[in-house]
């Protein structure tokens, strides 16, 4: 979280560590929290990657929430109360009767109407994780990138094109997480975005997207075809 998607350094892990050893009730959610509310930006305020989701947290796909100060996490930490229990909440696409081609030149659009699972045991206040599972066809995988959109309008690449990824397997069940939505609300809709690049040497146009998923975790707090979606919501 300190970098986006990517893993921690091994001097962030130790501050992790450091925080909950000192305060063991804390779970590993509390400790993503505390990283969200005393991570400091101005340090690395020269990237222009940043910018302010929904919630007002500034974000970046290549520092996550910025860097981080362990004396404020432990300062925090003092009077922090435990988050409550994590929800998980569904959205499933209705892609029985729907086709979604996307090539070189055009995006597949799907979107979600999400209610946070409202009056149910899964309701979603305020989002942590955001997942999607997708499935996909494509005779060059590199050329293929997903965009993410919240209700609130924060946008973020799920996955970037890779120009050394020739494989033409495509996509089966990946799971594309993040983090970038932390406090925002359900509600809303929200739209996956998929398009491939022209590639050097690429072989074939189109694609096909046969399974999309959707994950997101609340706190409760060529030419390609999507024939599955679903959306998860989680604390």
């Amino acid at each position: 979280m300190a970098n986006g998607v990517r893993p921690l350094s091994l001097r962030h892990t130790r501050q992790e560590i450091a925080t909950r050893n000192a305060f063991p009730s804390l779970t590993w959610r509390c400790v993503q929290h505390l990283i969200t509310w005393t991570s400091e930006v101005a340090v690395l305020g020269d990237d222009d990657n940043w910018h302010r989701n929904g919630a007002g947290f500034w974000v970046n796909t290549n520092f996550g929430f910025g860097l981080l100060n362990a004396h404020n996490m432990v300062k925090l930490a003092r009077r922090f109360k435990q988050v409550p229990d994590k929800s998980i909440c569904h959205l499933e696409h209705p892609t029985s009767d729907s086709k979604f081609d996307f090539t070189t030149s055009s995006r597949a659009h799907i979107f979600f109407q999400s209610n946070g699972c409202s009056g149910t045991d899964n309701e979603i206040n305020y989002l942590e994780h955001v997942q999607v599972i997708i499935s996909l066809s494509y005779p060059y995988r590199g050329a293929v990138g997903i965009l993410l959109e919240s209700p609130s309008g924060t946008k973020t690449v799920l996955m970037e094109t890779r120009p050394r990824d020739n494989s033409s397997v495509g996509l089966t069940a990946w799971t594309l997480t993040s983090v970038h939505q932390w406090g925002e609300p359900a509600d809303g809709r929200w739209t996956v975005k998929v398009g491939a690049k022209v590639v050097e040497g690429q072989v074939g146009e189109g694609g096909h997207l046969a399974e999309f998923k959707w994950v997101s975790r609340l706190r409760s707090i060529g030419l390609g075809h999507i024939a599955i979606m679903t959306l998860m919501m989680r604390t």
